[in-house]
């Protein structure tokens, strides 16, 4: 069965409402967040193959922006660079914070590296980063944001 299919399957159930219930949003609306669904779905089940193929141990690729710009995976693989206009190892600065028991906010640059700016080898340095300051317990570990200007990655995370 096609996607089309399944769409207009289930467009048909869920017009069967009762006399008095109404429609909470028109058939385009429908299939516009059924085809946002098949593409969020597509993206994660990429994701997944990707940590499995680079090993990824903590780290959870969420990027949404690199130098504050819209940033998809759609068909994007492991190679793809984050920046066309750099070719060149990457430092990774991660600005890492915390509170101690008193409720004060610390922070504290840490450092890693990526081969290049692609996406496999920038997440894998990400990860390593991790691993290297025992920040695995963290729960900011989705990647969210990365800006990268010259040779320096600074990434930005979220729980």
């Amino acid at each position: 069965m096609q996607i089309k299919e399944v769409n207009e399957s289930l467009w048909l159930k869920f017009q069967r409402l009762e006399k008095d219930e109404t429609l909470p949003i028109t058939k385009k609306e429908f299939n516009k967040n059924a085809d946002h669904s098949f593409d969020h779905d597509y993206e994660m089940g990429r994701l997944d193959v990707f940590e499995d193929l680079l090993k990824i141990k903590y780290v959870t690729w969420s990027v949404g922006s690199v130098n504050d710009k819209e940033w998809k995976l759609g068909d994007k693989n492991l190679d793809h660079p984050l920046d066309y206009n750099i070719n060149k190892p990457l430092k990774i600065v991660y600005n890492y914070h915390w509170y101690d028991e008193n409720y004060k906010q610390y922070h504290e640059d840490l450092y890693g590296k990526a081969k290049n700016n692609t996406i496999g080898e920038v997440w894998k340095g990400i990860d390593q980063l991790y691993i290297k300051y025992g920040l695995q317990g963290t729960d900011h570990k989705f990647i969210e944001s990365i800006d990268i200007k010259d040779n320096v990655l600074k990434f930005y995370t979220g729980s």
